[in-house]
């Protein structure tokens, strides 16, 4: 996965496979239906040379089975037992569609988990959108960088 040479580990947390990467402050992918944690391979190398990376596959795509609930809700319902097999966070939660919505409501209703940053299709943009994406998430303030802002969730 992702960059050549970079340590990845799969591994399967509430019947979803989570990709993870990196180490520091953790960081969860959730990407849109009918993609997979591919779809941040154009910043997740860069993200994880300072945080640990989780790239999650929804349930049906990638390497995840199909099982539950496939719908914007039943994500949304299953992210934070997810979040609290990967260890409870607090975590960024960055989510692209409905993955942002799980993101959101997840931050809504289980606070303690994280903080979110949601996307809207900026990873499959051109070279120049993902630039501007890691040059923004790793400016000062966000959570657990040098001098950043408040931790989210607390």
């Amino acid at each position: 996965m992702y960059a050549l040479g970079m340590t990845t580990t799969k591994h399967m947390v509430e019947g979803v496979a989570v990709h993870s990467s990196g180490a520091g402050p953790a960081v969860v992918l959730l990407h849109a239906n009918g993609g997979n944690h591919r779809d941040f391979d154009a910043v997740v190398e860069q993200v994880a040379a300072t945080h640990t990376v989780h790239a999650v596959d929804w349930p049906g795509w990638g390497d995840s089975p199909v099982e539950g609930d496939p719908t914007a809700l039943g994500y949304a319902t299953l992210l934070p037992r997810v979040l609290h097999g990967l260890g409870g966070g607090p975590f960024v939660l960055i989510g692209n569609s409905v993955g942002g919505f799980a993101a959101i409501r997840t931050a809504a209703t289980h606070p303690e988990l994280g903080g979110i940053v949601n996307l809207s299709e900026i990873v499959r943009h051109s070279p120049a959108d993902c630039n501007r994406f890691t040059t923004t998430f790793r400016s000062p303030g966000l959570p657990g960088e040098r001098g950043g802002g408040p931790h989210l969730g607390t």
